[in-house]
């Protein structure tokens, strides 16, 4: 069983705004948010020393993306999502650790 606080945010402002001051185990960023590219997330967030240890799921409907996106992720999810392909990377994720 996974035991976790979740905290959702609305737009890429928001991501970024709590990223400077959050440090998370796991995200998961989908990358069609408003007000920023979710490409340009995956940017930062791979470069943010202090992130260094968040573990990266990345989600969208759209394959070729996810494909040229994947190296930088943990796992990636094609929407729409299963709850047991969700489960199964969330177990996958953490016990990469």
């Amino acid at each position: 069983m996974i035991h976790c606080e979740i905290l959702l945010v609305e737009d890429g402002q928001s991501v970024r705004k709590y990223l400077q001051n959050n440090v998370p185990d796991l995200i998961f960023l989908d990358l069609h948010l408003p007000k920023n590219s979710g490409e340009t997330l995956v940017s930062e967030i791979r470069s943010t020393k202090q992130l260094d240890k968040s573990r990266l799921i990345i989600l969208s409907a759209d394959a070729l993306q996810i494909k040229r996106l994947e190296k930088r992720a943990d796992a990636t999810l094609l929407k729409p999502v299963r709850l047991a392909n969700l489960l199964i990377i969330c177990e996958e994720v953490a016990l990469v650790r």
